[in-house]
Formats: structure tokens, sequence, C-alpha cells
């Protein structure tokens, strides 16, 4: 199985997007998968990750159709894109060829339809997402990738309660594309503190700084092996970028900035959630000095703080994000089958609600009211959480083409009432069967000795054909008023 990669890395876009991609590499290659490369890279230690994990680097395609041909040419069984460029219609033209669409977005940066969607934003699956034609989601903090070489190293060391100093790393992202580094070492040593100052910057990158102010700093060359710094580390000084995944997982406290508009949901979810102390966004301009100065101090002078947010941020974030993105790899590029159900997940809230909030359905539901998203979620989370419920999506060649929900009886656990919605764009085509048969099997493998029944209103006709047809037999009711056919499987 061969997967190319598709980003960039560059002064202007960091090393965010390469960080993940050779997370995914890591966890693909020691799954048995083969990868190449292909992106505008300009950056020395981005190249030096790519080189440890593959020689095989093409140029940036121009377009979608240059995509393709370059993924059909080398034989790919998928194409994993992490990129803000433009890439109009791709998943078509790959879908033409066969091959099968992975894409990375941060929220609505980078969207685009594909087969998978990878969203690593933080609670991102809990926000509504459009349908724009793709066919699974995969969102949140399970979704965020590791390198390798994070994964293998220990967790933070303790703090220094055997007489060392304080020790601390300003590290600005990989490629500081903000030129903040200066004025975050500035902030830290005017906070006063007894520490070793480590800084990554390239030596040059000082030069502003007064001599007495450089000598008293232990500066790292920027490259793919300052993490191995980072659990000797008792407070670090970041922005909020793809690092302050790798700083939780570890357990090293953290300090972060926002640098860039598109690291606004780390910054947020970091500071709301207590993993990281927020010393303030600078899209719109430095922070007040003095607030910097303060922040610092804090976190540098309580053991207790810094002891809170190490355990609050390891508690968030458990370091599987990429084994179980490439398991959605290796389920998406299997050959296509159907129908088959599989259980519903969070990620599928968005596609349930527009399914749900389709006039037609509400037309024949015991609730005909339209939706909101906040009660479809909270509904969704309880459902999910709830034994006595099943919730099972249906796929056909990848795509969800219904669902089926199983509701065990108030008073008879044994007894399940189905539940049954077409897509509402492949309504017509014969599907309800094959959705039904599909949720029903497995529902048997989960609850061999389930006994099924269903009710709709009279005026579903189309509902009672297809139950009827699938071997339910009853009567009609009379409830709150309305009508209704009570079927059980013969």
């Amino acid at each position: 199985m061969l997967v190319l990669l598709r980003f960039d890395a560059s002064k202007d876009q960091g090393l965010g997007h390469l960080v993940r991609s050779m997370a995914l590499a890591d966890e693909a290659l020691a799954s048995g998968w083969s990868i190449e490369v292909c992106g505008d890279i300009d950056n020395p230690t981005g190249l030096e990750m790519i080189a440890a994990r593959t020689e095989i680097v093409h140029p940036a395609p121009r377009n979608s159709d240059e995509l393709a041909s370059l993924a059909l040419c080398r034989k790919a069984n998928l194409v994993h894109i992490d990129t803000y460029k433009e890439h109009v219609g791709l998943r078509e033209i790959l879908n033409a060829s066969g091959i099968p669409l992975s894409s990375m977005e941060d929220a609505t940066n980078g969207r685009r339809a594909a087969d998978l969607i990878v969203d690593p934003s933080p609670a991102s699956e809990l926000s509504f997402r459009p349908d724009d034609g793709s066919m699974r989601l995969f969102r949140g903090l399970k979704a965020i990738p590791l390198r390798r070489s994070i994964l293998n190293l220990g967790t933070a060391s303790t703090d220094p309660s055997e007489g060392r100093r304080l020790r601390v790393m300003i590290v600005m992202g990989g490629t500081d594309a903000k030129n903040l580094t200066n004025y975050m070492v500035q902030c830290w040593l005017d906070t006063g503190l007894d520490a070793e100052c480590h800084v990554v910057a390239q030596p040059e990158a000082f030069r502003s700084l007064d001599a007495n102010i450089r000598r008293v700093l232990t500066v790292h060359d920027p490259g793919p092996d300052i993490p191995r710094f980072f659990p000797e580390m008792d407070l670090i000084v970041t922005a909020s970028g793809t690092t302050i995944w790798e700083l939780a997982y570890l357990g090293t406290p953290m300090a972060v900035l926002q640098v860039v508009d598109n690291q606004n949901e780390n910054y947020q979810f970091a500071t709301s959630q207590g993993m990281a102390i927020g010393l303030g966004s600078v899209v719109a301009g430095l922070p007040p000095r003095q607030d910097v100065i303060q922040r610092l101090r804090h976190v540098g002078t309580s053991m207790s703080v810094r002891g809170t947010l190490a355990r609050q941020a390891q508690s968030l974030v458990d370091g599987l994000g990429s084994r179980n993105i490439i398991a959605q790899w290796s389920q998406v590029a299997a050959p296509p089958v159907g129908p088959v159900a599989r259980l519903a997940t969070v990620d599928d809230a968005s596609i349930l609600f527009e399914w749900r909030n389709d006039p037609t359905v509400r037309g024949v539901s015991r609730n005909a009211r339209e939706l909101t998203w906040e009660g479809h979620i909270a509904w969704l989370q309880k459902v999910l959480a709830s034994p006595l419920r099943l919730l099972f999506i249906v796929e056909s060649g990848r795509k969800p083409i219904g669902t089926v929900r199983f509701d065990a009886h108030d008073t008879d656990a044994q007894r399940w009432e189905v539940s049954i919605t077409i897509a509402p764009s492949l309504r017509g085509r014969g599907l309800g069967n094959a959705v039904l048969a599909s949720g029903e099997a497995f529902l048997f493998t989960l609850q061999p000795e389930a006994r099924l029944f269903a009710e709709m209103l009279e005026s579903n006709e189309a509902s009672y054909r297809l139950f009827t047809t699938a071997g339910y037999s009853g009567s009609i009711v009379v409830a709150k008023g309305h009508r209704w056919h009570s079927l059980d499987k013969k």
C-alpha cells in the first residue's frame, strides 16, 4: 500500500503541515505502508525530517490534475493532503482513477471534499460541518497525530526540588514566522527569575540582543532532534501550533502565544481547558508586555501551577491519533463493499443532523419539529452513551446511505424498536431493504436474542411496505391522536 503525502513547508507557512504529515508517515511505515512526498518544501529542518523517512520527494503539483496524474503514475493507493492551497475538484479527479482522498483541515482552513476528512482541531467533532459530499469525518483530539520520536520520549521531568535551577525553553515554532523569539527572550529575562534559559533559533537571530544577554542563553539550532529536550524542561514558551500537542502528551508545562489566525482554536482550547498558560495573541499586535511578564513570572514561580498544567494536558492527549488515522486510511483504501453497517460516532453528527432535518423525514417522525444543532448534539451524545440505544450508519462503496436505530423497549430489554432513515438524496432507489437488512444483521451480532418491532404513521406507506416486505406484520393502533402501524418481526 502506497500513500502519497501532499504538504508544504516554508518560512511563511511554518512546519505544522509537515510535522503532522511526518507523524502519519511514521505510523504508516510501521503499519506496512510505503510513502512518497510532494510539495513546496524549502525548510532545512523539514527536509531533514523527510529524508529520515523517504527518499522519494516530488515537486509540488500545480493543480489537482497534476496531483492526480502523479498519484496514478506512482500507483498510489491513497492520497493524503495537508495544505491550505486550493485544489479544485481533487476528490472527483482522484476517484475517477480509483484513488481515495484523505484531507487534513483545521476548522474551515484547508477545507475540501474528500473520502476521509481529518480535523485535529479540539472539539471540532461537536461543530456542524455542512455536507460537501465528503464520505467520512474523523475529528477532534482523537485525530491529533504525533511523531514516533515524541511517543518514544519519556514523560517530563519533575519540578526542581533537588536544588537545580529552573529549566525554561523558548521555541516559537519550526520557523518563527513572526520573528518573536527575541521578544519572548526579553520578556522571560525581565521576569527576573533565576533559570537556565534555552532558546531554539539560529544564532544570528540574536544579533540585536545585548552581548550580556546572549551569554546567559543556551541556544539550540532548529532541527528534528529538538523535542528530545522537552521532557527535561520545567516550562516551555511556544506558539499555539502543533507543538502544544506534543508537549501535552509529554506532560511538559507550557505558556503559549497565538501567533497566526489558524492557531485560534488551539489557543482557546489549551487555555480554557487548563493545559497551558495563555500569553495572549499577536495577530493584531503584541500583547501588553507587562501582562506577558507577569504571567510568565506566575507560572515560573509556582510548582503547583506547573504540575496542574502538566496533568491536565496529559489527560487530554493520549498519543493514539496517528494510529487512529492510519486505521481510517486502511478502511477508506479497502475495495468498496456494501451495504454494511457500523456503529455511529459523534463524527457522524453533521450528516445525521442534515438527514433528520430534511422535511420529508420530519413529516413522518414522532417529533416533526426542526432540530437545533445544540439539541441534536446533546441527543446524539446521550444515544451513543446509552446501552439501551444502538445507532448504526450503513455505508455502501464507502458512502453513507442510511441509518438504522434500535431502542430497547421500556419493559422488555429483549424487544428493540427499529427506526430507519435513507439519505434524502438517495431516496427512490430501492435501498431501504438493504439498509434495514444490514442494520438487523449487525444488531444480531451484538444482541443475538433481540426481538424486533417497528411503528410508523398509517400515512407512511413507504415505510410500511419496507417493513412488511422485510417480514414484519401487525395491526393498526391509535395513540396520541394518530393511527399507527405496530409491526413485529416474524
